[in-house]
């Protein structure tokens, strides 16, 4: 089943996306701050976070599984053995409700890094982000946090001496012509107070490229085991990375959403001011003014998570 979903999700699959070169592509673990206080960062949120946690709490409760075992000493009397009264087997007569708890879910959560981040737009992320993974630590649901940008490293005067073409015709041969750029703020496995000194290094970087990085972190999430897995994308921005025809940018993007659905993740679209959220993600928000952020991203996350 994961080999089946990762060949879902490997990248190049899409003819009219072209990358030059993934050579020089960028995954790093950013160092933590020892010295981070996480928890004064997020004190402006704290009355959204005990909030949601309660919410939460409560509506994962209400989904467990619920059934009665018969032929117990003791309970609740049992109408269907009431018939032994009658028999002389009076003893077990009674039944209990057991609840099992519904299967968990892995979540990760994909921020956007691009400069336009920038100011008070990349703190809330920074603040989200601790919220979102303190509170699903509480709950116990597997949890990873990356950040996605691209290098201010432009390839096109590599390209053209590798392919002997002008520099116009390589970008347009090429839709991407700059390295990715990955930030693994907390990966799955990782305890989340080890994580969440990471967190102070959420910086701003250069552009969107919001499909690869899509299936970068979908990728990842295919190989957890839980039945259940959501992607959670938060931007501010359309897909954008240089190319000379961005709607190829943003066809990739729409392309790589179905390639998620596909392998059985579900992929929730944040968009910051900005609507092709809406475009892209089947099932989205858009957030028109920064301080409607918390509780719109907060509201959607538990929606989603308390749906079966």
């Amino acid at each position: 089943m994961i080999e089946s979903d990762l060949a879902r999700l490997c990248p190049g699959q899409d003819r009219e996306y072209r990358v030059y070169t993934r050579e020089h592509d960028l995954v790093e673990v950013p160092e933590a701050d020892a010295g981070f206080d996480f928890r004064r960062e997020i004190q402006e949120l704290l009355p959204y976070v005990s909030g949601l946690r309660h919410r939460l709490l409560h509506t994962l409760a209400g989904k467990r599984e619920a059934r009665w075992l018969g032929d117990k000493e003791n309970g609740r009397l049992d109408p269907r053995s009431l018939h032994r009264l009658l028999t002389g087997r009076p003893a077990r007569i009674f039944r209990q409700r057991i609840q099992t708890e519904g299967g968990k879910a892995a979540c990760t959560l994909l921020l956007d890094l691009s400069s336009s981040m920038s100011g008070r737009q990349i703190e809330l992320c920074r603040q989200i982000a601790l919220v979102f993974a303190e509170t699903l630590n509480v709950i116990g649901f597997p949890t990873e946090i990356i950040g996605f940008s691209t290098l201010d490293q432009d390839l096109r005067s590599e390209a053209a001496r590798d392919t002997g073409l002008d520099m116009d015709e390589v970008a347009k041969r090429f839709t991407r012509l700059v390295p990715l750029y990955h930030a693994v703020f907390k990966a799955f496995e990782e305890p989340w107070r080890r994580a969440a000194g990471r967190l102070s290094e959420v910086r701003c970087k250069a552009l969107t490229p919001l499909g690869e990085s899509l299936l970068f972190a979908g990728r990842r999430l295919a190989e957890r085991p839980e039945a259940r897995k959501v992607l959670f994308c938060l931007t501010d921005g359309q897909p954008v990375v240089g190319a000379w025809d961005e709607q190829v940018t943003m066809s990739h993007a729409c392309w790589a959403v179905r390639r998620l659905s596909a392998a059985g993740i579900e992929p929730v679209g944040i968009g910051i001011r900005e609507q092709c959220a809406q475009t892209i993600f089947p099932r989205h928000a858009v957030i028109q003014g920064l301080q409607e952020l918390p509780t719109s991203f907060l509201r959607e996350l538990c929606s989603v998570l308390g749906e079966r």
